[in-house]
Formats: C-alpha cells, sequence, structure tokens
C-alpha cells in the first residue's frame, strides 16, 4: 500500500500486513502513509510500516532523495532469501532508513524476567511489573532519539540526544497490564525524520489502552 491509498470502507484491515508508510522523501504531511499507518496501530491492527522509493528515474545518484533504495526498508530476516524477507516484514522486525544510508542502525527490544521482544513483537507485561526497554542507535551522532508510547499525537514519551557514534538507551516502563505500543524514531536536529521504527506490541490488543 503506498501513500494517498485509502481502504474501501468493507476491507479488513487485519488482513494487510504492510502499509508503505513512508515513499520517497516523503515523511510527513499529507502524502505521507505515517498518519494513515499509526491510526490503524491505535486501533489495534499490528501493520507493519516499510518504506518504498516509487522511483521512475533509475538514473537518479543512490544518495539523492527519492532515488532506488531511498528510503530504504531494512529487515532483520534469519535468512537472505525471498521467504526470509517476507517472514521478516510479517513479523514487523523492520526499521525504514529514510536517508539510504548503509550505516544507521535502529535494534529496539523490552523484556520481563526472560521474556523478550523486538520491533513487531508482543510482550505481556503484568500490571505492576516493569518492561525494561532498550534501544541501539548507531551512525546517528547529533541526531535525537523519539519514543513515542500509543500515538505520534502526543509529545514524545522520551526525547533523548544522540551523543556517540553507538549509543544505548534503556528505560524502564511500569506495567498497567493493559494494551499498549511503543517505538522509536531518530530525528535529526531540525526535526526531520532519518529512521522509522516500527513498534513493540505491550499486552493483548483486546485490552483497552490506559488512559494517558
Amino acid at each position: 500500500m503506498g501513500c494517498g491509498w485509502q481502504p474501501s470502507p468493507a476491507l479488513d484491515m487485519g488482513l494487510v500486513s504492510a502499509i508503505e508508510a513512508v515513499n520517497g522523501g516523503v515523511a510527513e504531511g499529507p502524502y505521507s502513509g505515517t498518519s494513515f499507518w499509526e491510526k490503524q496501530l491505535q486501533a489495534g491492527q499490528r501493520i507493519t510500516a516499510i518504506g518504498g522509493s516509487d522511483n521512475h528515474h533509475p538514473d537518479w545518484p543512490l544518495d539523492q532523495t527519492g532515488s532506488v533504495g531511498s528510503p530504504t526498508t531494512v529487515v532483520y530476516a534469519t535468512e537472505l532469501s525471498v521467504p526470509g524477507i517476507l517472514d521478516g516484514v510479517r513479523s514487523g522486525h523492520v526499521f525504514v532508513d529514510l536517508t539510504g544510508s548503509s550505516g544507521r542502525l535502529l535494534e529496539v527490544t523490552a523484556s520481563v524476567g526472560q521474556d523478550k521482544a523486538r520491533m513487531g513483537d508482543v510482550l505481556r507485561v503484568p500490571r505492576g511489573i516493569q518492561a525494561a526497554l532498550n534501544i541501539h542507535v548507531a551512525g546517528c551522532r547529533g541526531a535525537l532519539l523519539r519514543v513515542s508510547l500509543d500515538s505520534q499525537m502526543i509529545p514524545p514519551w522520551r526525547l533523548e540526544k544522540i551523543g556517540e557514534d553507538v549509543q544505548n538507551f534503556s528505560f524502564a516502563w511500569p506495567g498497567d497490564g493493559r494494551y499498549h505500543w511503543f517505538r522509536a524514531d531518530v530525528i535529526a536536529s531540525d526535526g526531520k525524520l532519518q529512521l522509522l521504527g516500527n513498534p513493540i506490541y505491550l499486552n493483548d490488543q483486546a485490552t483497552p489502552s490506559a488512559e494517558p
């Protein structure tokens, strides 16, 4: 699904596995699919955000916005094969690099005891139990790490400066036993999105979200 696409009222969004949240150089505004994707997350859907160049000029240089591979959908796959990559996308083990770089990295995990989740996974966090959230970034010195809880429409849950070439961040989340999702982005100092992360889902979708 590309940006600008609107679903038929009869479409079951539960059948959709991925949405092109970023198309070419468009990350925000009316031609971006990010807000539509996040509305589906708020509705309880688990849909993977991907990026596409939608490029009609294959001769453009690779460092130009909108060229082939910009943005880049980075997939954590168990093997380098078409089935392995598609499984990674369906699982949500994906982040989108809007810069088309080869050196930037965004890894997000959450754990409760021995139970561990990465982007796209569900982690059970009972009420009164703390989840440990860990974020690893590379190649993003001088940018900002933005961690959002449940919706980008509210202020970020955390906003941290990235001061090293390779840096780890850790947070604690006090579980309330309800459904939430959180995700991490990397934004430049001017506010432009560089890396878009997929969510980790906390608890079952059938459990209503707590009020912020």
